[in-house]
């Protein structure tokens, strides 16, 4: 994940993070049937979101906690 995605991400609330989060689970969820039934070549896309899942899911726990990021 670049810099300026990470940036943008921190501008946003907690709500508008667990939703993106929500929405990075259902896009994941459809990659993985699409890669059993063959219909996705890239397995790679597939990573990339769970990293983007792990970074928006610890920047969420840090606004919790009401740390800096």
């Amino acid at each position: 994940m670049k810099k300026n995605e990470k940036k943008s991400l921190l501008e946003k609330s907690i709500p508008q993070l667990q939703k993106l989060e929500g929405d990075l689970n259902r896009e994941i969820e459809v990659l993985r049937v699409k890669r059993f039934t063959e219909q996705n070549k890239n397995t790679r896309s597939i990573g990339v979101l769970r990293n983007k899942r792990a970074v928006i899911g610890s920047m969420i726990r840090q606004k919790e906690l009401g740390g800096a990021v």
